[in-house]
């Protein structure tokens, strides 16, 4: 888990309605964003779900749908998800009533450098 050890508001933290403070937090800038403000983060690890009806070939037992799925690309697992959504009428590409979605832990250093999600570089 990444923390900042500071969380300063900066201009891009404000409006044109508040140009001298934070539009969640109301924390002037120069100042610390209070404690519960959404700006200050940590990053976490999630497990996602997503259970999807998918047709294979008849003949395939159950090894052969897991070496097919696992070895094809998440990214087109996704897609095959969204698509099915959209099918069904769920309001678009809305992947609600397939997913879920589970807190596990902290993130580690190691793991938010394989995802380019270090919360001290994204936000100041």
């Amino acid at each position: 888990m990444r923390r900042t050890t500071h969380w300063l508001v900066a201009d891009g933290a404000t409006s044109e309605e508040s140009p001298d403070s934070c539009v969640a937090c109301g924390a002037s800038i120069g100042t610390e964003h209070k404690e519960m403000c959404p700006v200050r983060s940590r990053t976490v690890v999630l497990k996602i779900v997503v259970e999807l009806v998918d047709d294979v070939p008849e003949h395939w037992d159950t090894d052969l749908i897991n070496d097919y799925y696992s070895s094809e690309c998440g990214t087109a697992q996704v897609s095959r998800a969204i698509k099915t959504a959209a099918i069904m009428g769920k309001g678009g590409n809305c992947l609600c009533g397939f997913v879920t979605s589970t807190y596990i832990r902290e993130a580690t250093s190691d793991e938010e450098t394989r995802q380019c999600k270090r919360v001290n570089e994204l936000r100041s």
